[in-house]
């Protein structure tokens, strides 16, 4: 009997929300949280470079703190190498746990 009012009791709780669910995940394992991370700092490179830029380069990867962008020409490399250092900047500000520290810019 004693058995059966713990099951419903355990039973009756409030679900506990997904959110909150995640948080833990992530807290306890900081590589998960850290790759996220990553991958939205990639996506994001085309809102924060602007459009015209970003139809001539692409991130690719995040390594050691390098992001590692992809340029079509090299008139858009020159553009991009004067813009490097505000582009780091706005990273920061906008990702500060990524903890960038370069961007290194390749050709295609």
């Amino acid at each position: 009997m004693q058995e059966l009012r713990r099951r419903r009791a355990h039973f009756q709780k409030a679900p506990e929300k997904v959110e909150s669910i995640l948080k833990g995940i992530f807290k306890e394992n900081s590589e998960i949280s850290n790759r996220i991370e990553e991958s939205r700092a990639i996506t994001a490179w085309a809102e924060i470079v602007g459009e015209a830029a970003a139809h001539s380069s692409r991130a690719l990867r995040i390594r050691s703190g390098v992001l590692i962008i992809q340029v079509s020409d090299s008139l858009w490399m020159q553009q991009l190498l004067l813009l490097k250092s505000g582009l780091i900047k706005r990273y920061r500000q906008i990702f500060p746990n990524l903890k960038l520290t370069d961007i290194y810019f390749t050709r295609y």
